[in-house]
């Protein structure tokens, strides 16, 4: 059985499939790129300076977003809330 022209098909539509892709992906990156350098706002802490801490286990009390204590200063930009970049 000769499955010679169904492969090389096969292996056309991955590539024109791939190719499409890879432009699509292209133009989302450089569309990030654009936004990173508008952006003056850390990206960890969305610009607050802190972020709520995680639970350490499972038997760990759940942050409360109420309770000052249970928040982490943000270690990218030291508190400030603005972008390092």
């Amino acid at each position: 059985m000769n499955l010679v022209p169904a492969i090389n098909e096969m292996e056309s539509a991955i590539s024109k499939t791939k190719h499409e892709y890879d432009d699509k992906i292209k133009e989302l990156k450089d569309g990030l790129v654009a936004l990173r350098k508008l952006n003056t706002v850390c990206e960890k802490c969305g610009g607050e300076g802190k972020y709520l801490r995680s639970r350490a286990c499972a038997e760990d009390d759940r942050p409360d977003p109420n309770d000052p204590r249970d928040y982490i200063k943000c270690s990218d930009c030291h508190g400030t809330g603005k972008a390092k970049y």
